[in-house]
């Protein structure tokens, strides 16, 4: 480069990447929900976090200076995306308040279709039984998830669906088997409805016999949100 021109060139300002801390600090910890995908809590690391994201090491330490923070915050990510599933399966449940059975069904089949991320949200539920730090963040999807429910049945039957549908899902993480959706929903149907309804019998039934103390009462529940 002749003098002219590098005399232009130092004229010219120096052209640097936009500077973006909030976009790099949610790159990091969106990497740091892979990894923990990928490779368990335990398994999670600063350099393992910065090679995913592909920034420096010191980036991840800069805006999360322990492993802990960093880890805390890649979970209060998944469970404020847990909160917003479940915003979704309850619109869905009060489009269809009798049918719960195969709303239930059909969601958590729907929530299966990300595993990764499925994985990150059960992974959570381990590390709480090692670190009480987390279990606030366990408390607020099963007691929100019981509350979702609840708009269809009383709070213990909606406990108990709960229970059912996290095993259906944990089952069909660990197994690899696609969810039998069929199978959940009677099964959502038959905790609902009671054991001598028959399940989806409620549906075919006239209101007289349809296990008629729970349906009463489900009306009373929903007037009374």
């Amino acid at each position: 480069m002749g003098s002219t021109e590098q005399a232009e060139h130092r004229g010219r300002p120096a052209h640097r990447r936009a500077r973006d801390p909030e976009g790099r600090r949610a790159a990091i910890v969106e990497a740091a929900v892979a990894v923990i995908a990928d490779h368990g809590i335990g398994g999670t690391t600063h350099r393992l976090i910065a090679t995913r994201a592909g920034v420096p090491l010191g980036s991840t330490t800069y805006y999360f200076p322990s492993l802990g923070d960093l880890v805390d915050a890649a979970l209060a990510k998944v469970a404020d995306e847990c909160r917003s599933t479940l915003a979704g399966w309850g619109e869905a449940l009060a489009a269809a308040p009798d049918t719960p059975g195969p709303v239930i069904a059909g969601a958590a089949a729907g929530y299966l279709e990300n595993r990764d991320r499925a994985i990150v949200e059960y992974d959570l539920y381990l590390a709480a039984a090692r670190d009480e730090r987390l279990r606030p963040l366990v408390d607020a999807w099963v007691g929100e998830m019981t509350r979702v429910v609840a708009r269809v049945c009383d709070e213990r039957t909606a406990g108990a669906v709960t229970a059912l549908v996290d095993g259906a899902l944990i089952q069909a993480l660990v197994t690899g088997r696609p969810l039998d959706g069929d199978l959940l929903a009677r099964s959502v149907e038959s905790l609902i409805t009671g054991p001598d309804s028959g399940g989806n019998l409620r549906k075919n039934a006239p209101e007289s016999s349809r296990g008629g103390t729970h349906t009463r009462e489900r009306k009373q529940w929903r007037s009374a949100d």
